[in-house]
């Protein structure tokens, strides 16, 4: 993925580890977050909207067109992935 990243937005390796970095923290507020909720609502119910947002904001994330909108999305789909990791 990173090699690929680096070619299409024309990005530095610091740039690369802020997107990992992104994700990362993604996935550490995701687990929290849906390790709670799960215990409120139920597993089924957190999967379901984990598996979503993996869903939502990974087909978003490959339409991104700046390194923003990449960074942010990849952030919200770690929390789908955190939620998964947890739920799953």
């Amino acid at each position: 993925l990173y090699p690929t990243l680096a070619a299409d937005f024309g990005l530095e390796e610091e740039q690369l580890a802020l997107i990992a970095s992104l994700s990362n923290a993604g996935m550490l507020i995701g687990a929290v977050s849906f390790g709670k909720l799960s215990d409120l609502y139920g597993r089924k119910h957190t999967f379901v909207v984990s598996m979503v947002l993996v869903l939502t904001f990974g087909l978003a994330s490959s339409f991104a067109k700046d390194l923003v909108t990449f960074s942010v999305l990849r952030l919200f789909l770690g929390l789908g992935y955190g939620g998964n990791l947890i739920t799953g």
